[in-house]
This record gives structure tokens, C-alpha cells and sequence, in this order.
């Protein structure tokens, strides 16, 4: 039954490798020979596999990352969270307090995930003690972020001076000097 082996002149299993009459015995690469007329096996073949590490770390590159870092928000690169801030809160006796309670950690990690203010309100009614320690704190990361805040700018205008001409850093001497255009 030529019929069965052959379909329009193409017989069985011919893009596996074999399967039909004639072929390879079914495997790839089986009965075929290599260009050295030996028998060809997979040892002889070099396998190229991809390296997840490697391959992470070649879409990894330094300026992107460096810019990113420029991008982000001080609250994000932690820069708030000075050693003048600590000692702040530290000396706070009502901050000191609540920050020994585990329990107040905890309300006040799902306070800073909580956007809608349920939480808060919650926390308000179950712990009324708390809001006061909550004030304290808000108010001694209001004053960190300010300062923050003041060193930025200062950066900044320090940046933007540096990158003007000397008769332009005058004139931005002058006008910053005068209290009356302040």
C-alpha cells in the first residue's frame, strides 16, 4: 500500500527526521551523517541555552538606572529618614511610647497603605490615645520633608547657577540680594 507511506510524494515523517520507510528510525538526527561521515549524536551538537541571569542583566544598564534615581521622590529613596529625624522622634516621649507598641506599628503600617482614610478614622475610635502620637509623628515628618524640601531647592538653584554665564549668575545675585523683588 504505497498509498499509506506516501502523500503526494512526500512519505511519513519526513520532517521529523525519519518515521517512513528508509528514514532515520524515528529520531531526529538518527542514521543521518554529520559532515565528518560519522554517525551524528547529540553530544556532537553544542547546545546554546539562555542564562536568565545573564540575560537580566544585559538589559540592566547604568545611566538608566542612575536617571531613575534622579526621578524618584525623596519619600522613595528614603533621604527623609535622616539621623536628625530619629533623634527627633526619639526624644519625643509620646512618640516614644507608642513606637514600643507593637500593636501601634502595625496600625501605622496600615495607616500609610490605607488611602482612603477608613483606617485612620478606625484607629481613631479604637484608640483615641493614639491620634495624639500620630500628630506628634506626622508633625516631625512634615518638618523633615521641609528641610528636605529647602536642600532641593538649594541644589537646584546651585545646578541652575553653575550652568549660567557670569554676567546672568550676577544679575541672579543681584535680584536674589534685593528684598524688595523677594
Amino acid at each position: 500500500r504505497p498509498a499509506a507511506r506516501e502523500f503526494s510524494g512526500l512519505k511519513k515523517g519526513f520532517l521529523n527526521g525519519g518515521g517512513g520507510s528508509g528514514g532515520g528510525g524515528g529520531k531526529a538526527g538518527g542514521g543521518r551523517k554529520d559532515k565528518g561521515g560519522s554517525e551524528g549524536t547529540s553530544a556532537g551538537l553544542t547546545v546554546v541555552r539562555a542564562r536568565p541571569e545573564a540575560a537580566a542583566e544585559a538589559l540592566r544598564f547604568d545611566e538608566v538606572q542612575e536617571a531613575v534615581r534622579r526621578q524618584l521622590s525623596p519619600l522613595d529613596r528614603k533621604e527623609w529618614l535622616t539621623e536628625e529625624f530619629l533623634a527627633a522622634v526619639e526624644a519625643n516621649p509620646i512618640l516614644s511610647r507608642a513606637l514600643a507598641d507593637p500593636a501601634f506599628a502595625a496600625a501605622a503600617g496600615e495607616l500609610a497603605r490605607d488611602g482612603s482614610g477608613a483606617a485612620a478614622r478606625r484607629l481613631a475610635a479604637a484608640r483615641p490615645d493614639w491620634t495624639a502620637s500620630l500628630r506628634e509623628f506626622a508633625g516631625l515628618l512634615g518638618d523633615g520633608l521641609e528641610r528636605l524640601a529647602d536642600k532641593e531647592d538649594e541644589r537646584a538653584a546651585a545646578a541652575v547657577d553653575e550652568a549660567l554665564p557670569e554676567h546672568e549668575r550676577r544679575l541672579v545675585e543681584r535680584v536674589r540680594a534685593d528684598p524688595e523683588l523677594q
